[in-house]
């Protein structure tokens, strides 16, 4: 059987489990994925340890994996990587837990989008280990089924590295548990797939440490979710509010602006003040207020001020 790799997937399935058991290392090398895909549950079941682990990278996207699902710690870390989401999905959360550090780091970014939220809960504070790759994988459903202390095991590398996809399915308790290096951590993207739900979870420290490009970043609906009690949070930071940001500041946001978040605030900003956001200006923020501020206030702006 020396030219295996040429034969047709009728004849490889007509082989009785006995040749299949009689081929070497190096025939069972030689498949085509096609091949293994062609190859009947009890020829699989057949197979040694040693066959099994010959089957090459590529050849491996066609095992069924339930038919040797058993056996799956025989396979080399180099055939995990050519697993498909299909075939990890297929696995047990106790095969998956059974699996050792080399075999999960193989895993490829197609194979951890396949594993269920039940095996993703079994693999607990162990998902620390993946790679940054191997995280951005992740979609909504699993991220969401991340537990508080898998989060907070994550580094802010690995939080950052996450997908629009996944950051849609953090959950408020998972937000609340970030941080404030892991929110620091974050791209102006995963802010927005957070929604003014997460944003309104985040607390008052977790708030104050935003960057300006984070806060610059924020969509008009989450500035407008976000508590008087946030807003005072937010520090010279807040220079990155913008002018369709500001519109959706309360009078009330507006006077619990810190004299620091307010004398950051640019020129466009400023002058997106209305007149009933100018009025609520405090006379301690109006102290603090630097000459170009001064100057870029329209009449109309000025004219709404009250008297202390």
């Amino acid at each position: 059987m020396a030219g295996i790799s040429g034969l047709s997937s009728v004849a490889l399935r007509s082989l009785s489990t006995i040749q299949v058991q009689n081929l070497s290392t190096s025939q069972i090398g030689a498949l085509s994925s096609y091949q293994v895909a062609s190859l009947s549950s009890d020829q699989l079941g057949a197979l040694t340890d040693p066959q099994l682990s010959a089957i090459s990278s590529v050849a491996i996207a066609g095992l069924d994996i339930a038919a040797v699902a058993n056996r799956i710690g025989t396979l080399q870390p180099t055939q995990f990587a050519g697993l498909g989401s299909a075939q990890i999905g297929a696995l047990s959360s106790d095969a998956v837990d059974a699996l050792t550090t080399g075999q999960m780091a193989a895993l490829s970014p197609s194979g951890i989008a396949g594993l269920v939220t039940a095996t993703i809960v079994s693999l607990g504070t162990d998902i620390a280990a993946f790679t940054s790759g191997q995280l951005k994988a992740l979609g909504s459903g699993q991220v969401a089924a991340l537990s508080t202390a898998v989060v907070t095991a994550l580094s802010t590398a690995q939080i950052g590295a996450m997908s629009y996809c996944g950051m849609l399915g953090f959950t408020t308790d998972q937000i609340a548990a970030l941080s404030t290096s892991q929110i620091g951590g974050l791209t102006t993207t995963q802010f927005l797939a957070l929604g003014t739900t997460g944003i309104a979870a985040m607390s008052s420290a977790q708030i104050g440490a935003l960057s300006s490009a984070q806060v610059s970043g924020l969509s008009p609906a989450q500035v407008a979710a976000l508590s008087t009690g946030q807003i005072a949070a937010l520090n010279a930071d807040a220079v990155g509010l913008g002018v369709a940001q500001i519109a959706d500041l309360s009078t009330a946001d507006v006077a619990s602006l810190s004299t620091a978040a307010f004398n950051a605030l640019t020129t466009p900003s400023i002058q997106a003040l209305s007149t009933a956001q100018i009025a609520a200006v405090s006379t301690a923020q109006l102290a603090m207020t630097r000459a170009h501020q001064l100057a870029a206030y329209t009449s109309t702006q000025l004219f709404a001020m009250t008297s202390p």
